[in-house]
């Protein structure tokens, strides 16, 4: 027996006599029988992190016993029962309601999006960009609509590590919002979805909510199947990024550092001891952020579904100004751009582009602010010649064309 939750995955039916229908309300009592301890707390945050969670109101239900009931569901509560038991044994009751949404089968999903460009310093008005992403469907072709966005933009499939998904593009600016439609199988739902992971003993597990443990400084990743980022083991102010293609992941281990005469990693110029413990300020199906924060100022990861990049944001709280820039952790030829720099050759592509003016550093592969300034964001990939939109100042254009989304059920 298998039943899924949103992203929690248990192995118990309901308890006996417990499962109850009410019109569109769906209430049962269960057990998570974790195979590890680690496990059931993984499982618990699932849980308890689909309720009152405003990133996510509509999710997933699936139940290989009787797949009538599967399909989208929200309203859901949950009560988790806490024993001193469940830290040895990795057996956790619980007791659920959730309510059915319009068409709960085969809901509609509306998504809203608005596209700017950045303010940027190489005279970039008109980019093509991201106009958004959708898991590839598993109905036929029509289930989704687009065609709001002109021929000229359709796009293509990617491959994630979850499953392939449809990437939209177009010219922006656009003089009306956007939006687009589609419909997905309830297994299928987070094919290429936005997500943050934690680390639980050996194993990653994505979490729902933005309700998070203590205990998670370097044990978290933010992923969208196609593009990852997490913090370095080897050495504070660095972090890697990574790149899906062909089966498997390519890696890029980069530093944040600052420019002042010479490069120096932010951890020392900062007094920047680690990434920390993260503040997760986004958890939704279109994008996720987590916020860092560190003395005066705070770094900002954030990924979108479809993106073959990363975002970095830093900002000083107290309006000092420095030299921000993002360099790779190792001595790496590279090739400058307007805007940014990327790896010469190799199989470690790796990009980093900014909307303002920077400086770079070819031999060792950095590129950091010319002038100072209180803030500075930065674009960051393992590959720039894999995903929808190749090519360094096509992924730096794209990059500046930066969305908003919005993902709601519809009902036909």
């Amino acid at each position: 027996m298998s039943m899924t939750i949103g992203r929690c995955s248990i192995t118990e039916d309901p308890d006996a006599g417990t499962l109850r229908q009410r019109g569109d309300e769906v209430s049962f009592s269960s057990v998570i029988n974790a195979a590890s301890v680690d496990e059931m707390k993984a499982r618990v945050q699932q849980l308890r992190g689909l309720m009152d969670n405003d990133d996510e109101t509509v999710f997933p239900f699936t139940w290989s016993e009787d797949s009538s009931f599967d399909g989208f569901y929200t309203d859901f509560n949950v009560e988790v029962s806490d024993y001193a038991a469940m830290l040895t044994t990795g057996a956790c009751p619980f007791s659920l309601s959730m309510r059915r949404v319009g068409g709960f089968h085969r809901p509609r999903f509306e998504v809203i999006t608005g596209t700017v460009v950045r303010t940027n310093s190489h005279a970039v008005t008109t980019p093509t960009v991201i106009r958004g992403a959708m898991p590839a469907l598993t109905y036929w072709s029509n289930d989704r609509d687009i065609y709001n966005f002109g021929t000229a933009g359709l796009g293509g499939e990617i491959t994630t590590e979850d499953g392939k998904v449809f990437v939209a593009t177009g010219t922006v600016p656009f003089t009306t919002p956007d939006f687009y439609r589609f419909f997905v199988t309830p297994g299928d739902a987070y094919d290429g979805s936005a997500r943050v992971e934690l680390l639980y003993g050996a194993t990653w597990y994505p979490i729902h909510g933005q309700q998070i443990p203590s205990d998670t400084a370097g044990n978290w990743r933010i992923s969208n199947g196609f593009c990852r980022v997490y913090p370095s083991t080897v050495a504070t102010g660095r972090f890697t990024v990574e790149t899906y293609g062909s089966g498997s992941w390519v890696a890029a281990e980069m530093e944040v550092g600052v420019y002042a005469g010479a490069w120096g990693n932010i951890a020392a110029t900062s007094n920047t001891s680690t990434f920390g413990t993260p503040v997760v300020l986004t958890n939704s199906l279109e994008a996720v952020t987590v916020g860092l924060p560190y003395g005066q100022g705070s770094f900002d990861f954030s990924l979108r579904r479809g993106d073959s990049w990363c975002e970095l944001s830093i900002r000083s709280y107290n309006g000092a100004t420095a030299q921000y820039g993002i360099g790779r952790a190792a001595t790496t030829a590279s090739t400058a751009f307007t805007g940014g720099i990327r790896a010469t050759a190799g199989a470690t592509r790796y990009l980093v582009a900014t909307p303002a003016t920077v400086s770079t550093d070819v031999v060792n592969g950095r590129a950091y602010l010319s002038v100072a300034a209180s803030s500075a964001t930065f674009a960051i990939s393992a590959d720039y010649l894999t995903g929808q939109i190749t090519g360094d100042t096509a992924v730096r254009d794209a990059f500046l064309g930066a969305r908003s989304e919005s993902q709601r059920v519809v009902v036909r």
